[in-house]
């Protein structure tokens, strides 16, 4: 099969000067009218149909249309077409057909001085539902779609059962159905099987629409058989633009200073290279670097500054009088640019703490006293600026720890500064990207056949358990694969919150219910909700474990919290004090007579016959054990 680079590169060659031959031009504009011409009907009838809904709702209509209209297109290699129209591929020419959408990467789309454009690739369909088609088979005529739906939350009800409609690219419906759970359902994950009649093999592109109950489009999923791609488009949170000159000031408020050492008083943010916008928030890396004072006249070379980068989620706030922002997470900053020029008239030498012109023991030796408070040893400014290896903004045993490393030819220190490189996980052989060829690196790793670099070994530790090994090679396939769980890199086990067999972040009866159900054979249980659902600690999960989240769940002494894990039988010890004496006696004799209850630990520890009952034979075993009485020097006693 040729590939779409080597069908560009003909495509290229037929193309002189810019001027695209007629019968190439004739193909993509005949195909934009017939789209246009179906399109637009649909869109019109889309359109009378919701006359009272929001302005937002009908703009969507059109970039749904839009979309599916390119697909067609993206399928015939458009990619030079477009190029001689002025993008940069064929799907930026959606972006003059589409008004709004839920996700943009393009800033120019995102920042309200300037221009709108759109992407689609969206992760979940709404705040709390995520779906994933497993698998599609096709026999006879007919196909089946796997579809599996995750809830985060099931106590809400998401407007279920959901509605699903299945179109091929020429609009005949191949499947119209409802979803098996309702708004009654308390199931986290589940799976719809969607069947589509009357399937070609001429249908390469599938249309998947996902409805609420009450017919509200959540989202449209376009599946291209051919190119093994899934689109999608949200319908979710409605971007909203933001301002570029707000946006800077808070990064400049939220970007902290530099540890006492170099004394900066303000963050300057320089630019703003990237930004994306998926429901609700904004994905914001932004450039910057620090000042002493407020003006921005101490930069007289931008080549002589150091330069961070870093990465921060934020989201508006609910305000309706002005736009506020709110921090979601920030990543670790970066330096993007070192200082290795001229300052105040010295050269800077990374590593030369006594500024002798060269690195050596003496400045190892040096940099321990100076931190030892050494008298003699203090740091002159470019001693300071010389001794900062790692770019830190302090001075600390780090960089004496750098500094030997570096005149022990260490690998990745042979040079200074060191600057330790972001870590890509699942990137084993450092190429860049995280594909199958990370996989077979690891296996021949362990296999010892291929060798990894430092770098190459903290990329390849996926599950941080500070190994590279088979699990390592496990997860990362997983990853590339898609499977629930593994969407992320590194891979961190959920932590355990026992009694939630259903891993919908609670505890309660439905836990109960679950776990039932898994021992009757009708639910199964997930790789955490089995760890979950252990509440007794005996690596099996059965009835057992539902009656102690039932009990617990009922406040039951000593079923408090959970796990539960059975005290250890002290015999004799009545009263559950931790030894055996004679208050235990006087505590035994009061419950007899019934003026004292026993825990059910102490019924346990009381009964030191094992008779399976507490009487007066109890009380006096104890008192001949605590005499010390021949035959009775061990509890129990048989």
């Amino acid at each position: 099969m040729i590939s779409d680079e080597e069908k560009d590169l003909y495509i290229k060659s037929k193309i002189k000067d810019g001027n695209i031959p007629p019968k190439i031009n004739d193909l993509f504009e005949n195909s934009l009218k017939i789209i246009e011409e179906k399109g637009g009907k649909n869109m019109e009838e889309n359109i009378e149909n919701n006359k009272q809904e929001p302005k937002k709702k009908r703009k969507a209509l059109r970039a749904i249309i839009s979309i599916a209209a390119c697909a067609v297109i993206a399928l015939s290699g458009g990619n030079i077409y477009a190029t001689t129209k002025g993008y940069d591929n064929v799907f930026f020419m959606i972006k003059e057909w589409i008004m709004q959408s839920t996700e943009t990467d393009d800033k120019d789309k995102i920042l309200s001085d300037r221009d709108i454009t759109i992407s689609y690739q969206p992760i979940q369909i709404t705040d709390n539902i995520c779906v994933l088609i497993s698998k599609m088979q096709i026999k006879d005529g007919k196909a089946n779609i796997a579809l599996s739906v995750k809830r985060s939350d099931v106590e809400n009800d998401d407007g279920l059962p959901l509605k699903y409609k299945v179109y091929n690219m020429k609009k005949d419906i191949l499947c119209e159905q409802t979803s098996e759970e309702d708004s009654t359902s308390k199931v986290a994950i589940y799976e719809d099987n969607l069947i589509l009649e009357n399937y070609s093999e001429q249908d390469t592109v599938l249309d998947l629409e996902i409805y609420k109950s009450n017919g509200e489009l959540i989202t449209t999923l376009y599946i291209d058989l051919e190119n093994k791609e899934i689109n999608v488009i949200g319908s979710g949170k409605y971007l909203e633009q933001i301002s570029e000159i707000e946006l800077k000031k808070f990064l400049e408020e939220i970007t902290e200073l530099p540890p006492a050492g170099k004394k900066y008083n303000k963050v300057n943010c320089i630019d703003i290279p990237n930004i994306s916008y998926s429901n609700g928030n904004y994905t914001v890396t932004y450039t910057y670097c620090f000042l002493v004072s407020d003006s921005l006249f101490e930069i007289k070379d931008i080549n002589k500054v150091e330069i961070y980068q870093n990465t921060i989620v934020i989201k508006l706030k609910e305000n309706e009088e002005s736009q506020e922002f709110e921090k979601v997470s920030i990543g670790e900053p970066i330096i993007i640019q070192k200082v290795e020029i001229e300052e105040g008239g010295i050269t800077v030498v990374y590593g030369d703490v006594n500024c002798d012109g060269i690195v050596n023991n003496d400045d190892v030796d040096y940099l321990l006293k100076h931190l030892a408070n050494w008298q003699g040893y203090e740091l002159t400014e470019q001693g300071w600026v010389n001794a900062d290896v790692n770019i830190s903004g302090k001075i600390d045993a780090t960089d004496v720890l750098i500094i030997q490393r570096h005149l022990a030819n260490l690998e990745g220190y042979e040079t200074l500064p060191y600057v330790e490189k972001a870590t890509l996980y699942g990137d084993a052989n450092c190429d860049g990207v995280v594909n199958n060829a990370d996989v077979e690196y690891i296996q021949k790793y362990v296999l010892q056949v291929y060798e990894l670099t430092e770098q190459g070994r903290l990329n390849a530790d996926v599950n941080l358990d500070e190994k590279v090994d088979s699990i390592d090679a496990l997860i990362i396939l997983r990853h590339l694969e898609n499977i629930v769980g593994y969407e992320t890199l590194p891979y961190v086990k959920e932590a355990t919150l026992y009694g939630d067999a259903n891993c919908d972040g609670v505890v309660n009866n439905a836990d109960v219910e679950y776990i039932q159900k898994y021992v009757l054979q009708v639910y199964e249980l997930t790789e955490q909700g089995r760890l979950n659902a252990d509440v007794n600690l005996d690596e099996k999960v059965d009835s057992i474990d539902a009656l102690i989240i039932l009990r617990h769940l009922e406040n039951i002494v000593g079923y408090e919290t959970l796990p539960y894990v059975k005290e250890e039988t002290l015999y004799g010890d009545a009263n559950c004090d931790g030894k055996v004496n004679n208050e235990d006696i006087e505590c035994l004799q009061k419950y007899i007579l019934q003026g004292y209850e026993l825990t059910e630990q102490g019924r346990i520890n009381a009964d030191v016959n094992i008779s399976g009952k507490i009487d007066a034979t109890d009380v006096l075993i104890i008192q001949r054990h605590l005499a010390n009485i021949e035959g009775y020097e061990t509890l129990p006693h048989k």
